[in-house]
């Protein structure tokens, strides 16, 4: 149960730059389809269905907490050994980081992006 607050207190600590890249450490991957990743308002908005196969990627980032990365899932289970389209992301994630497991470290890049409200930090994987 939530409790009622009469103040906020606490000290801001110093904002991340764009451009920081940290290491993160892998500690979830997921398959599944879109719906279990998203809303329905954020596949809409990705143009994508709800039932198309997606991947998920779970990164524990230390103080900076733990950051998804969601995206298709272009591995065909009827024939493994057919290529995944080297431009997206799925793609980009294979060639980055060939042997991505559990407890693999990655890098994520922190990213501006503009918003009505002025420029959001956002983290991303940094991918080849």
């Amino acid at each position: 149960m939530a409790n009622n607050l009469t103040e906020l207190t606490g000290t801001v600590g110093e904002a991340v730059k764009v451009g920081t890249i940290v290491k993160g450490q892998v500690i979830g991957i997921a398959a599944g389809v879109a719906l279990d990743f998203m809303t329905v308002e954020q596949c809409a908005a990705r143009k994508t269905s709800e039932d198309t196969r997606y991947l998920n990627i779970e990164v524990a980032m230390g103080e900076y907490g733990t950051k998804n990365k969601s995206f298709p899932d272009y591995s065909n289970p009827d024939d493994p050994a057919q290529p995944i389209n080297p431009n997206s992301i799925h793609g980009r994630v294979m060639a980055t980081y060939p042997e991505l497991g559990i407890e693999s470290e990655v890098n994520m890049i922190a990213i501006g992006k503009n918003t009505p409200n002025g420029v959001l930090i956002v983290w991303d994987m940094v991918l080849a």
